[in-house]
């Protein structure tokens, strides 16, 4: 007589699947007589599957097509959601291949003065920076209003992009009076913290900082080197470093990849 084990583990696991996928399959609720559009709707929910983690970084979405039978929605109206997400940096598409889940936007808080370098670090990721340009220029007017000098006073700008794991993720034009910081174009700026040389090399304390944000849309020559596309979304960051009597110790500008990073702060 022929006898069997039987795995309950492997049972348990098959069972497990198919629940999993009954539950997928159950149609998504859409109010189609709210006032609130069905484009909408449908957003704010895949916003929500998103969030609680139904699909991984780069991983492939169900196709507008199923989509449809979920929701129960014409395909336009698919396409307009998905639109919105891929627009606020949540999706991305590949031509001919569908529509995948974007890689999370690295969050940083705005409540205290931050390193970049150290923060990233802290997150466990591998910040690095490339200096594209040092040259000694005059202040325009602009520069010279943020730095407190008049315009025409020797600077020093630096542009670099910054990098995490590799990626770009910042391009930033920094100016600090060559009076404040004379012969700054010797440092090591390539390999140390900005910060770090200010501080430990020119015996500056770093007492706070004031950071501007507005949405901007990138041009041709940002769009190259961060790595995105032409007119996408991005944040124009303004930052003004200062040391004791108010002192304004450097400005800066910056070019953020919106679909990348977001800021936050916190209130009590």
């Amino acid at each position: 007589m022929l006898t069997y084990k039987i795995d309950y583990d492997i049972i348990l696991s098959w069972r497990k699947d198919v629940y999993e996928k009954k539950e997928r399959s159950v149609p998504r609720k859409v109010l189609k007589d709210s006032k609130i559009p069905l484009y909408h709707q449908i957003r704010e929910d895949l916003r929500a599957r998103i969030e609680e983690g139904e699909w991984l970084s780069g991983e492939l979405i169900p196709a507008e097509k199923e989509l449809c039978a979920e929701y129960k929605v014409s395909k336009i109206t698919v396409l307009e959601a998905i639109k919105g997400l891929v627009r606020e940096g949540l999706l991305y598409r590949k031509q001919g291949k569908g529509t995948f889940m974007a890689k999370p936007k690295l969050e940083q808080s705005l409540n205290r003065f931050y390193s970049f370098t150290e923060s990233m670090r802290q997150k466990g990721l591998e910040p690095e920076q490339r200096i594209l340009k040092v040259k000694f220029t005059e202040a325009d007017k602009h520069s010279a209003k943020h730095l407190r000098i008049r315009k025409g006073e020797k600077i020093t700008e630096i542009e670099r992009l910054r990098l995490v794991n590799g990626e770009p993720f910042y391009l930033e034009t920094i100016m600090i009076p060559v009076k404040l910081c004379p012969n700054l174009h010797l440092k090591d700026i390539s390999s140390k913290p900005l910060n770090d040389i200010l501080r430990n090399e020119y015996k500056i304390p770093l007492i706070r900082a004031k950071e501007c944000f507005e949405p901007i849309i990138v041009d041709s020559y940002e769009a190259q080197m961060l790595g995105v596309k032409d007119g996408a979304p991005a944040l124009l960051l303004e930052h003004t470093t200062y040391t004791t009597k108010n002192q304004t110790v450097l400005f800066s500008k910056g070019i953020i990849r919106g679909d990348r990073c977001r800021y936050y702060t916190e209130l009590e």
